[in-house]
This record gives structure tokens, C-alpha cells and sequence, in this order.
């Protein structure tokens, strides 16, 4: 399966990084399926992609989805990330939310949050 990796925002699909997955269904049942998604060689020097997309339904017709993926990278791709979070993405916040001591609810800061890695390195 071949997909295109980008910008967060809209750009050409000529400017995009293709990466060629393997497809392989672990199981299939009718109450859980489990697919494996591998790629060997991403954008900036990214390798060893592995994505596991599992689901299973839930009561009153809803579905439980939980999907992992790990990668690792080389020197261009950690020069990137790095940059990228020490500059642009410095104050962008994520989804983890913590309690404060106060009671309230804060965002966990983007220096330990791996989603701004590919989309700030590609721009």
C-alpha cells in the first residue's frame, strides 16, 4: 500500500514523500481484526515503520480502535525533529492532559510529543 506523507497543511501531491507498505492481516474474526502495516525507508532518513491497526466492537453499536506505530530515524530526521521542537513547535501543546496541583486541567508541552516530528520536519 503506497501513502503519501506531507505538510500538515494542503500541498501538491508531487510534494509529498511517497512510503510503500506491506499489508499483512494478522486476524480476522467476526468480534476483532488486527492489521500490520511495515515499510522499510520513510522521508528524512525515517526507517523501520510499523503500524498496527487493531478494532473490536463495542455495546450499542460503537467500536474500540486502537492503533500503534513506531519508527525510527537517522541523523537528518533527529537533526529535523529536534529543530523543529526547539523553535516553531516550542509552545504548541498536545493531547495529554495532566492535573495540576491547583485541580485544573493543563496540556502536556510538545518537547515530549512525537506528532510535530514528521510535520514540522517537512516543511
Amino acid at each position: 500500500m503506497s501513502v503519501n506523507i506531507g505538510k500538515k497543511d494542503d500541498q501538491l501531491l508531487a510534494d509529498t514523500y511517497q512510503v510503500n507498505f506491506n499489508y499483512h492481516q494478522s486476524i480476522l474474526s467476526p468480534d476483532y481484526f488486527s492489521i500490520d502495516l511495515n515499510a522499510e525507508d520513510g522521508p528524512l532518513s525515517t526507517q523501520n515503520y510499523r503500524i498496527q491497526i487493531e478494532a473490536t466492537p463495542l455495546k450499542d453499536g460503537k467500536i474500540f480502535i486502537h492503533f500503534s506505530y513506531a519508527y525510527a530515524f537517522g541523523l537528518t530526521g533527529r537533526l529535523a525533529m529536534q529543530g523543529c521542537l526547539a523553535t516553531i513547535a516550542r509552545d504548541k501543546v498536545g493531547f495529554t492532559v495532566a492535573q495540576q496541583a491547583n485541580g485544573k486541567n493543563a496540556y502536556i508541552k510538545a518537547y515530549v510529543a512525537w506528532w510535530n516530528a514528521i510535520p514540522c520536519a517537512t516543511t
